[in-house]
């Protein structure tokens, strides 16, 4: 690893989050190690994104200045490999930079402890998509709930203090996550928005099948009202590919009746029929022309 120069600036808001973090979680005197990148491998199902962007970018030159300035976290794994729970996108501007190894503190997490650590590192950054907070509260929500903290922290008040939203948000990105992944992503590129998208939640696997298919094939959008009549429809068990369509076209399914006009029909007629009499007669006749091979 290039050795790192004397910083000349003030610590970052993200090291001074570290730094309070590794108090909140014991990592304070714990040893730091550098650890081959070729040995580290993300955390299993890991909710946050790590892309190429202009960000990226930045931390990957300021890497190259000054090397790695915060240690990552990480677990060892039983085929001798190290599991990252904090420090993916570090660890890869690390590579990318040319750098074979990266400070790592190692610790020894349960799978719902190391959850938790990783979702606690990752909730304050800035720019979190909505699937990222959905699913980084979702993981931790059901990690808790392995633990067994039946009287400390499984409230989404709870939750929400400790990732910086209120209940009610944090309720809605729980929601939010029995998502498809299919409409995720527009909730994400803001074809869906976010809260059509928790009433959507509510629809089953194949309800949400077909709302998918049609925002894909046809220019609708799915206003609140419309997101929750979905919802209302599929409550009552009501709801089919039809409807869905209908819905989100902001059609009314077309009425079957039709009337006509009686005078008309007094033209074509030399007594006097009951309403039960003309549709019988109207209907032979028009059998009497499908027969015949008549067509509109």
């Amino acid at each position: 690893m290039k050795k790192s120069k004397s910083p000349s600036f003030e610590m970052t808001s993200y090291e001074k989050l570290f730094k309070n973090a590794a108090i909140s979680i014991g990592l304070v005197d714990k040893q730091i190690i550098e650890i081959p990148i070729e040995q580290l491998h993300a955390f299993s199902n890991h909710p946050f994104r790590v892309i190429d962007d202009e960000r990226m970018e930045e931390l990957v030159a300021s890497i190259k200045e000054n090397g790695v300035m915060v240690p990552g976290i990480c677990r060892k794994c039983a085929d001798g490999s190290y599991e990252i729970i904090s420090g993916h996108r570090r660890t890869h501007a690390a590579k990318k930079a040319g750098i074979e190894t990266v400070p790592m503190i190692i610790m020894e997490y349960s799978d719902e402890e190391a959850v938790e650590v990783m979702v606690d590192a990752n909730l304050q950054r800035e720019n979190l998509l909505p699937s990222e907070k959905a699913r980084a509260y979702r993981q931790k929500y059901e990690a808790r709930k392995k633990l067994k903290r039946k009287n400390h922290g499984l409230t989404t008040e709870d939750l929400g203090k400790e990732g910086g939203d209120n209940y009610k948000t944090v309720q809605r990105y729980l929601w939010l996550s029995r998502l498809s992944d299919g409409l995720m992503e527009m909730v994400d590129s803001k074809k869906l928005g976010f809260i059509p998208g928790v009433d959507i939640s509510f629809l089953t696997a194949g309800e949400q099948g077909w709302v998918e298919k049609v925002l894909k094939s046809e220019r609708v959008s799915v206003t609140k009202q419309k997101g929750e009549r979905l919802k209302e429809l599929s409550r009552k068990k009501q709801l089919d590919e039809k409807k869905v369509r209908e819905i989100l076209q902001d059609k009314k399914a077309a009425s079957r009746k039709f009337t006509i006009d009686r005078n008309r029909l007094d033209d074509y007629l030399d007594q006097e029929y009951t309403q039960e009499q003309l549709e019988e007669l109207i209907f032979s006749l028009l059998d009497k022309w499908r027969e015949e091979g008549g067509k509109l």
